[in-house]
């Protein structure tokens, strides 16, 4: 219309607005304190955790915390700024010192459905080791982009050679001779 109405020709640019909000969900059950060579899954899920969220805040996103597993959730809002990340880490690392019982995954991305009021991106952490993943997982997709990255033990899939095995379940505390 404007190139219309002055015969001169006009080109209306746009800058994208990035206004992202980045929750990491991280998965601190017993599960997750197995590990066999030098560092346990928690731990790896706690490196890649800071790893995304010091990106997002290079793009100065928002960037939140929940901690699940367990009796208890650990929940950080989406803020801006490296204290708040660093706290963040922090949390994550504190929460990491004491793994245990089972994961809730579904009960977790009921909270962040409840909480989270504009969609995002929700990056679940986790070894996955819960009976139920693919309806959690739905319903975090349907208002949110959302990312899951499966923190594998190579241990955890090859039984050792030979003999009589004694395996603990380390979410329930089961004892099992195989």
């Amino acid at each position: 219309n404007v190139t219309a109405r002055s015969g001169v020709p006009h080109v209306k640019q746009f800058v994208e607005e990035r206004d992202l909000t980045l929750v990491v969900a991280l998965d601190v059950s017993g599960s997750m304190g197995f590990g066999s060579l030098d560092r346990r899954k928690v731990d790896l899920g706690i490196e890649l955790a800071a790893v995304l969220s010091f990106a997002a805040l290079q793009n100065r996103d928002r960037v939140g915390l929940l901690l699940f597993g367990g009796k208890a959730m650990r929940y950080v809002p989406p803020r801006r700024g490296r204290t708040h990340v660093e706290t963040a880490v922090r949390d994550a690392l504190v929460a990491a010192e004491s793994t245990g019982g089972a994961a809730d995954l579904n009960a977790a991305a009921r909270f962040l459905d409840r909480v989270l009021v504009k969609p995002g991106v929700v990056v679940v952490i986790s070894d996955f080791l819960v009976s139920e993943i693919e309806h959690p997982m739905r319903r975090l997709a349907m208002r949110h982009d959302t990312v899951a990255f499966a923190i594998r033990d190579p241990r955890e899939e090859r039984l050792p050679a030979g003999g009589l095995a004694r395996f603990r379940d380390s979410e329930s505390g089961k004892v099992i001779n195989v």
